[in-house]
Order: structure tokens, then sequence, then C-alpha cells
């Protein structure tokens, strides 16, 4: 809640009852009056005069007896006052433009005689005269924020060293300029940095959920390898056991003359071919195998490979276009404070241009005590800025002996 400045609090007094016979003192009560801080102030009206107390009047003062009212004035120096504006933007949206002046009560009767008890409320009003604050938010939107800070900146300060306030009673300089920040903005800058963070997150998750498929791949391989070294393992315990138990038996047979010598040496020869040809078959396996393990492992690679350029690629597409739009916002905002300067500069030559042919029409320039030198010389120098902005004022020609001849009868003839 503001407190109000400089007049803080406001009071009617009732008048005092005569004094009796033999009756109590006259005197105010310490509830009429309305109690301070070490920097306020009293200010009481009688009969239409303001008396300041500089706490030295008793409640039973013949001033405080006949005061009809008391005002309670801050005095302390250098007290801020913030007043705010709302100017409207290009989007129908709405700046906040916040100004703080620096305040000094230097007559505190005379503030409470001008009848202004509330500074805030005039300052606001001094702002509001100023239309041109009103029309400038109005080339911005609500994203151009920080281009509206510094046009609306450096209008308040323009206006307020040009035209300063002045109130009764009460100095009041500016201290600051603000504009700010719109809650649509901040809910804008927020929603790109969740965005921004989002899509970092969605690469890391891509980047884990690569990471994780080409570790369950790899497990897998390792897995099916495994598998087959044991399906190997297992084939070949079960061709040793084959192999040695029929031996054992044909061995025993032959030892017990079951069979002859001949079937004897026949039968080994022929379960030698077969198990030539078993190793036959085995090394044919084992090849096959081992080439059905580097198509796969080859395959793995390279789809491997691709996954990896694509997502690579993918990054590289969506930094470049990031990058193309922060560079398509750099030049417009370069392209609008160009455009800005060309425009003060234009207001800037044409009041003074102005100004010199007032002078002119009005004869000023005929007195000795204007430096005409200085104006012309800066309109001159102005003249290449007049071009580059698309004007082209006009140099003025160099005053002939002739014609500082002309002026010099001139002037004589005004001074009879």
């Amino acid at each position: 809640m503001n407190v109000p400045y400089p007049v803080v609090e406001q009071r009617t007094l009732t008048p005092v009852a005569p004094r009796r016979l033999f009756g109590p003192k006259r005197t105010r009560t310490l509830a009429e009056i309305p109690s301070g801080s070490a920097n306020h102030r009293l200010v009481y009206r009688i009969s239409g005069e303001y008396v300041l107390d500089n706490a030295a009047l008793p409640l039973d003062s013949p001033e405080v007896i006949a005061a009809s009212h008391v005002s309670l004035v801050d005095v302390a120096q250098n007290v801020e006052v913030v007043v705010e504006l709302e100017i409207p933007s290009k989007d129908a949206g709405m700046f906040t433009l916040r100004v703080t002046f620096v305040c000094s009560v230097n007559d505190a009767a005379a503030v409470v005689r001008e009848g202004s008890p509330d500074l805030r409320a005039a300052l606001r009003g001094y702002l509001k005269g100023h239309h041109r604050l009103f029309e400038l938010g109005l080339d911005f939107s609500l994203a151009e924020i920080n281009r509206a800070r510094l046009k609306l900146n450096a209008q308040v300060k323009a206006f307020t060293t040009i035209n300063p306030p002045v109130f009764v009673g009460v100095s009041a300089d500016l201290a600051s300029v603000e504009l700010l920040t719109p809650e649509e903005i901040s809910a804008l800058h927020k929603s790109l940095r969740e965005q921004e963070n989002q899509h970092t997150l969605q690469n890391d998750e891509t980047k884990y959920k690569h990471y994780d498929e080409v570790r369950t791949q790899r497990h897998t391989l390792d897995l099916d390898a495994t598998q087959r070294d044991f399906e190997r393992y297992q084939y070949q315990k079960q061709q040793e056991v084959v192999e040695s138990d029929p031996d054992s038996a044909l061995i025993l047979a032959l030892s017990q003359r079951e069979i002859s010598a001949k079937d004897f040496a026949d039968e080994i020869i022929r379960r030698e071919g077969e198990r030539l040809e078993a190793s036959r078959a085995e090394t044919r396996d084992n090849r096959e195998w081992d080439r059905e393990d580097s198509r796969e492992r080859r395959a793995w690679e390279q789809e491997t490979t691709r996954h990896k350029w694509e997502v690579e690629r993918e990054d590289h597409q969506e930094s470049r276009r990031l990058h193309a739009q922060r560079m398509a916002l750099k030049r417009e905002d370069e392209r609008r404070l160009e455009e800005w300067d060309r425009e003060d500069k234009n207001r800037q030559l044409e009041a003074e241009v102005t100004l010199i042919k007032e002078l002119v029409q009005r004869g000023a320039l005929d007195t000795a005590n204007l430096r005409l030198e200085g104006v012309v010389n800066k309109y001159l120098r102005d003249d290449r800025v007049g071009r580059t902005m698309g004007e082209l004022p006009s140099k003025p020609d160099q005053p002939t002996d002739e014609d500082r001849g002309d002026d010099i009868e001139v002037r004589e003839e005004d001074a009879d």
C-alpha cells in the first residue's frame, strides 16, 4: 500500500470551548493532533493563514487552540516517488512504464496551502501530458520490449529535461525509468527455455536408446555365439562317446571270436571312413557358421553406422535452422534501430531549421548577443547527415561585403 506523500494526514479541529470562571485551562488533547516520526512536521491553518510547527508549539498555545485544521507533512529529503503508466503496444498488449522521481519538501506550509497532498497523482498527470509516450508504444510489439525500452527511456529523459516538473513547495527530479517485462513475454521465454530443455532431453534419450540397443544387440550376439559354441561342444562329445563305445564293443567281439580279424579290419576301415566323412561335414558346418557370424556382424555394424549418421545429420540441420532464426531476428533488430535513428535525426534537423527560420523572421539575427555562427555551423555540419537520410538541406550562402554593408546600414536606421 502506497503511503500518501507529501501530506501524510489531514484533520479538521473542533473549536475549543471558552474557559469558564475557575475552570480548567484551554488546551488541545493528543488525540486531536496526528502523530508522526522525526521527518514529519505539523502545519496549522489559523484564520486562513498557515503556520509551520517545528515541534515548538505546545497543545495549549494560542496558535494550536485557534487552529481549525492540521496537516502532517513529510519533510524528508530525497524521497522516492514511483509512478506507473500503462503504454499500449502494437499487438493490443500493454507495456508498464515505471518512472521514479526523487522529491524533497522545501516549504511545508506552501504544500498545504496549495492543496496538493498527493504528489504521486500529480506526477502521473504530468507524464500523461506527454502524448508522445503513448504513440511510441504503438511502434513495438510485446516481443520487442528491449527496443521499446531504449525509445521510451530516452523519451522520458528528454521530456523531463526540456519540461521539468514544477510544484509549489516540492522539488521533483527524475531518478530512473523502467519498462517492466509483460507476463506474456515472461511466459514466452519460459516456454522457449522449456522447449530447449525438452529438445536436449529428447536428444539424450535418443542417444541412450541407441546405446542401449547397441548393448542389447552385442549381448544377443554374444549369447548366440556362446550357444553355438556349446552346441558344437555337445556335438563333439556325442561323437566321442559314439566313437569310443563302438570300438570297445568291436574289440570285445574280436577278443571273444565273435567276428573274424577280416571283419574287424573291414569294420575299422568303414568306421574310419565314417569318421573322416563326419570330420569333413563338421568342417563344412563350422565354416558355414563362421560365414553366418561374419554376415550378421557386418550387417549390424552397417546399421549402427547408418543410424549414427542420421542422428548427427538431424542435429546439424536443427542447429543450422536455429542459427538462421537467430541471424534473421538480429538483422531485423538492426534494421529497426537504424530506422529509429534516422527518424530522430530528421526530427532534430527539422527543429533546428525551423528555429533558424523563426529567428530570421523575428529579426533576432540582427542582435549582437546572438551567436549565429555556432547555429549555422551546426546546421552546415548536419547537412551531410541530411543527405544520408534522404533530405538535402541547402547550404546558406556566405554573406558578401556588400551584404554586410547593407546590414550595417539597416542597424543604423533602426538605432535612429
